[in-house]
């Protein structure tokens, strides 16, 4: 999926990161993910929400998960995995404010 390169491994390493804490996730608040691939496609899609943002990964993912974007794609994995990063990307910003959400 990556090319070699300094780049794209920071970028590898990021999604991994995301991808451990969305699957070590636990508690009340905690978004059920039963399926590795879907884990992997929603750090995918933090980490790309995060950069278009120029934020970090770190600090944007309890905001998603605090007003309901995470549940969002979870729910509507199989539909928002086939759509372009861009559109997803959008997606998650219109749940983000329609819930009252900010990124300040």
């Amino acid at each position: 999926m990556f090319v070699k390169g300094r780049k794209n491994n920071i970028v590898d390493f990021t999604i991994r990161a995301m991808y451990n804490q969305i699957m070590g996730e636990t508690g009340k608040n905690a978004t059920v993910i039963n399926n590795s691939s879907k884990a992997y496609w929603l750090s995918f899609a933090i980490s790309r929400f995060a950069k278009s943002k120029k934020l970090t990964p770190d600090f944007v993912f309890p905001k998603l998960r605090e007003y309901g974007v995470l549940d969002f794609l979870n729910t509507h994995y199989e539909t928002e995995h086939l759509e372009n990063i861009i559109y997803v990307i959008e997606d998650m910003n219109n749940i983000l404010e329609r819930n009252g959400g900010s990124l300040e």
